[in-house]
């Protein structure tokens, strides 16, 4: 089992296999701003958060607006988040993920669970 190793070789395979479930399942590609993209807004809905607008999303990274345009653009083609206008002011959009998005978050979830037992993520449930 993974816990009977030595701390650091424990953490090193840790990192290892959780990096391979982040690569299998989420829109990374040559570029981590997708990917933080999605972290973020995967965090404000596990926090039961209203949906982020565009602009603070922009705000909580540390990337180009022009590059978190880029990939943000990519998301909502591919499918990983969508853009709902508000009926009260059009130019007040907000970003939210989709099922297929919040799935894949489920599934490395899962992974994890099953690399280190149902009771070390518990917290997640």
């Amino acid at each position: 089992m993974i816990f009977e190793k030595e701390p650091r070789q424990f953490v090193a395979e840790l990192l290892i296999q959780l990096r391979r479930s982040v690569l299998h399942n989420f829109p990374i590609g040559n570029s981590s701003i997708a990917f933080d993209m999605a972290l973020v807004l995967f965090s404000n809905f596990a926090r039961g958060r209203e949906p982020m607008n565009i602009k603070a999303l922009f705000g909580n990274l540390p990337y180009s607006d022009m590059g978190m345009r880029y990939h943000l653009n990519a998301l909502i083609r591919d499918g990983w988040v969508v853009i709902d206008k508000s009926v009260k002011d059009s130019r007040n959009r907000r970003v939210r993920p989709t099922e297929k998005l919040l799935g894949r978050f489920d599934s490395v979830v899962h992974e994890m669970r099953q690399l280190l037992g149902t009771e070390s993520l518990k917290p997640l449930i």
